[in-house]
């Protein structure tokens, strides 16, 4: 019995006794010293909404994506329509605005070129791949916030203003730029035809002047098209490096069979 009440005292609390030296005889103290409480386990807490700085990050990775697209769209364009008149993209120093620009120009002229058909068909792709991007985005940033229902609403409503934002503003931006060349500079030229006004260029060398259109131009030098030559023209010192003619296979073949 003694031995059951000590067992559940012993549960109950730790129980220490220390005697101590009295004037009168030893003095008993105890102290009851209660047990730790059981850990209890730590509540779990949902996840947080995601917030402006990652949604920010996620617009950064598709603007970066799409840039890459259009650097990547504008240097093989480049090469192509530069080797084609015997200019080799490599010896050209082209920054990443020109070749935006440029793979912005093909991406224009890919997406209209064709019957109207064609067009109808690549606009419904153009649709479908800005939805498919917003909806991630959407579904990604706020899983807790909207759900998959809104989410495809919201996509519905919003791929098309900005498949046409992105398609459209670029185009309208320079179409602005152009008109305001046209009324400041164009028009002050007193020319009979203003706006079909030929453009010439006339670089200085140390044989003479040549004058042409101008093919492309980087920091080191710049390509002339005089006639059916094409001069490549170091910037620095005015000089003609190298000349690229065009001849029509036609007449070759003819004057070979003249020498014949």
């Amino acid at each position: 019995m003694d031995g059951s009440k000590a067992s559940a005292g012993t549960n109950a609390s730790v129980i220490t006794s220390v005697f101590f030296r009295g004037d009168q005889g030893m003095t008993k103290k105890r102290w009851d010293i209660p047990k730790r409480p059981a850990k209890q386990p730590e509540a779990t807490e949902p996840p947080a909404s995601p917030k402006n700085g990652e949604l920010l990050g996620t617009i950064t990775k598709v603007v970066i994506a799409t840039n890459g697209l259009l650097a990547g769209a504008g240097y093989l364009f480049l090469a192509g329509y530069l080797g084609k008149v015997g200019i080799e993209i490599s010896e050209l120093e082209i920054g990443l605005p020109s070749l935006l620009l440029n793979g912005y120009i093909f991406a224009i002229e890919a997406f209209l070129h064709g019957s109207k058909n064609i067009l109808w068909l690549k606009l419904i792709v153009l649709f479908l791949i800005v939805a498919l991007c917003i909806y991630w985005v959407i579904t990604h940033n706020f899983p807790n916030k909207i759900s998959k229902e809104l989410g495809a609403v919201l996509t519905i409503a919003s791929a098309p203003t900005v498949a046409l934002v992105f398609l459209l503003a670029p185009i309208w931006i320079l179409s602005i730029g152009e008109g305001s060349a046209f009324n400041k500079e164009i028009t002050e030229m007193g020319l009979s035809s203003q706006k079909s006004a030929n453009k010439t260029q006339v670089i200085s060398t140390p044989d003479g002047h040549l004058s042409g259109q101008l093919v492309i131009a980087d920091q080191r030098y710049t390509y002339l098209r005089s006639g059916n030559v094409i001069y490549k023209i170091a910037n620095d010192s005015q000089k003609v490096v190298r000349a690229i003619t065009f001849t029509s296979a036609d007449t070759d073949e003819l004057e070979e069979q003249d020498g014949k």
